[in-house]
This record gives C-alpha cells, structure tokens and sequence, in this order.
C-alpha cells in the first residue's frame, strides 16, 4: 500500500474508530497534545498579544515590563 493510500484510509476510518474506541481516541488525543498548545495557553497568548497591539504607544514599554 503506497502513503498516499494509507492516508486516505486513515481519513475516511479514523473519524469512525476514535467514536468506537475510546483507547484510540485518547491515543490521538495525547499524540495532538504533543503537537500543540491546549486551547488556555493560546487564548492566553492571543489576549495578551491583543493588548499589546491596541494600547497607546505610550503604555507599551509598560506592557512589556509587566508581562
């Protein structure tokens, strides 16, 4: 069986699988867990960027101080 193939197959069963088997669901959980950020730290990370951005250019050496 080529990659391709493979692929394939595992995007049309897996959505599937992870319903009926909560061992593999939690599987592909810890593997994306690995991967990237739980969605707290990013919203914490967005805000905080937000504020940066849309404070007067005056409160910006102070935003920077305090993060």
């Amino acid at each position: 069986m080529e990659p391709l193939q493979i692929k394939e197959l595992i995007l049309k069963e897996l959505p599937t699988l992870i319903q009926q088997d909560s061992s593999l669901r939690e599987w592909v959980l810890t593997i994306g867990r690995t991967q990237f950020a739980e969605q707290t730290a990013t919203e914490s990370r967005f805000d905080q960027m937000m504020r940066i951005i849309f404070l007067p250019p005056y409160s910006l050496s102070n935003a920077i101080k305090h993060k």
